[in-house]
């Protein structure tokens, strides 16, 4: 049976770095699962990381911040890339914090491919969270129910269930790729994870996040899009508006950077199969490449 690494945990956590020391010790190939990094021209304020030694990363700035994306079309180009990985013998490293883009080759559901529908979003956006619940209560209680707070307080989630609701398709599992999976968790304390998401927006504002949002908003002009859900370019568009200062912007797009770090940790933690490293110890990386090197039997 074929292998596939993913290496997982919260934002600011070491994830990328972790994934290139074992690029250099197997034989391998890195794809990126992140929802924010798919996006041109939205670099600084995603914290795409150019790798030091040029290393490759696939998944990164594949379309423009106007166009569709979706956990399908991560799906879609995932599988025949994991396909030409094991072609070349090599090993597919999956790194990133969406676990949504995990679960569709862990443990995929058919509503993964219902298209969107245009003109039901359209009409669905102008309404109120509390109307949404109501709509999909109506069309499929059940998966209100099982919906986490977080997806509850997002109309985009509401959206989308209310999209599959109404489609027809009943939710079943579809034939996945045969593997034998490892999961790599990285462990952050609350102190240090913090630490580091404050260190990471100062250096993102020092880098340029600021004219990199002047030219998105130039460019673009719609903040209805999806791609600018990522935290960050909110918090700056309400600063160069002047409702806000640079300190308060900064301060804002910390918190809003954590609270997403504690969603992805809660997200992960469900998960069973995950293996967690601390990444305070100083053997963090050599315990994890002999943890990969037994699995993937290269010892």
């Amino acid at each position: 049976m074929q292998n596939i690494l993913f290496i997982v945990g919260p934002t600011s956590s070491g994830k990328t770095a972790t994934a290139l020391y074992l690029h250099q010790k197997i034989p391998s190939m890195l794809f990126s699962a992140d929802s924010r990094q798919v996006y041109k021209e939205m670099d600084i304020g995603t914290g795409k990381d150019v790798p030091p030694d040029g290393t490759h990363i696939d998944g990164i700035s594949l379309i423009n911040p106007d166009e569709e994306w979706s956990v399908s079309h991560f799906e879609k180009m995932v599988t025949p890339w994991i396909k030409h990985v094991w072609n070349s013998k090599k090993l597919p490293i999956i790194v990133g914090g969406t676990g949504l883009y995990l679960r569709s080759l862990l443990n995929p559901f058919s509503t993964i491919h219902v298209p969107q529908n245009p003109a039901l979003r359209q009409d669905l956006e102008q309404k109120p969270i509390s109307e949404l619940y109501e709509i999909l209560a109506k069309h499929n209680v059940k998966k209100l129910n099982t919906m986490n707070a977080s997806d509850r307080n997002n109309p985009r989630r509401l959206i989308r269930a209310i999209e599959v609701a109404q489609s027809g398709h009943g939710v079943q599992r579809l034939p996945v790729l045969s593997f034998l999976p490892k999961i790599i968790g990285l462990h952050v304390s609350n102190e240090l994870l913090e630490k580091r998401i404050s260190e990471r927006v100062r250096a993102r504002f020092k880098q340029g996040m600021v004219a990199e949002t002047k030219l998105l908003i130039q460019k673009y002009r719609d903040w209805m899009l999806p791609a600018f859900s990522a935290t960050g370019y909110r918090e700056v568009r309400m600063f160069l508006e002047k409702k806000i200062t640079q300190h308060e912007c900064m301060k804002l797009w910390v918190l809003h950077e954590i609270q997403y770090a504690k969603r992805q940790i809660t997200w992960f933690k469900k998960m069973k199969m995950v293996e967690w490293y601390d990444v305070e110890n100083p053997s963090v990386y050599l315990d994890i490449e002999n943890n990969v090197k037994n699995w993937y039997d290269i010892l």
